[in-house]
């Protein structure tokens, strides 16, 4: 399958490679501008500061747990081109999105459309928990508690808890069940620790009520979605 190639500066100097194994192989090529780039992320700071003397300048980004639907629209806000990026998503695409800001500390970059991702995002929740699939919260709120944790929010991460304290699974020591599909992943989900400790089941709880123990440290101020 032939790539796809994506102008985002049309006086690029760097063209980004990005591989795309979860969509039959297909390769993604944008082209950048590499002081942009390195302006957005440090560790693209340091990816780029060799530039070749010779031919095409191309870095390559590569990940089994995204391709280049992902990383689309971090590269068009990077940018600064508010009108090419989707304010619209869904909390699986998301998952991915937050893994790969997580990696390349790219959270000031997502600030402009924080909100809306995030209220998307909540707002499936709302409709999955509605039809109160077993299988469904499982794997969803375990979703949506990542992506809550890297927006800062606290009353997203403090509602996905309070469900999964009042649906998930436990095991017979009581602790939190993580699904293999949410364990698997190599976006290093620091949510998963969670399964370490003693969570306790008593009643009914609220999403104000909820104690998630030391994960509260993560969250507060640094909201970027407002």
């Amino acid at each position: 399958m032939p790539p796809e190639y994506i102008q985002v500066d049309s006086q690029g100097d760097l063209t980004l490679i990005v591989p795309s194994p979860r969509r039959n192989g297909r390769e993604y090529r944008f082209l950048v501008c590499s002081r942009t780039m390195t302006r957005a992320s440090g560790i693209w700071g340091r990816m780029l500061a060799t530039k070749p003397t010779s031919g095409r300048w191309t870095l390559k980004l590569q990940d089994p747990e995204w391709d280049g639907t992902h990383i689309i629209n971090l590269i068009q806000l990077v940018h600064g081109r508010l009108d090419k990026v989707q304010t619209t998503t869904s909390v699986d695409h998301l998952f991915r999105v937050m893994g790969i800001v997580k990696k390349y500390d790219l959270y000031n970059s997502i600030k402009p459309v924080a909100k809306k991702w995030l209220d998307c995002a909540r707002q499936e929740m709302k409709q999955r928990y509605e039809k109160l699939n077993q299988a469904c919260i499982q794997h969803s709120f375990h979703t949506f508690l990542y992506i809550a944790w890297e927006f800062g929010s606290t009353q997203g991460f403090s509602m996905a808890a309070a469900k999964l304290l009042r649906y998930a699974a436990l095991t017979d020591k009581g602790r939190l069940v993580v699904p293999t599909s949410v364990m698997n992943s190599t976006l290093g989900n620091p949510v998963f620790s969670l399964s370490k400790y003693q969570w306790e089941r008593k009643g009914v709880y609220s999403e104000d009520e909820v104690i998630f123990l030391e994960c509260r440290s993560h969250l507060g101020p640094s909201d970027i979605a407002g």
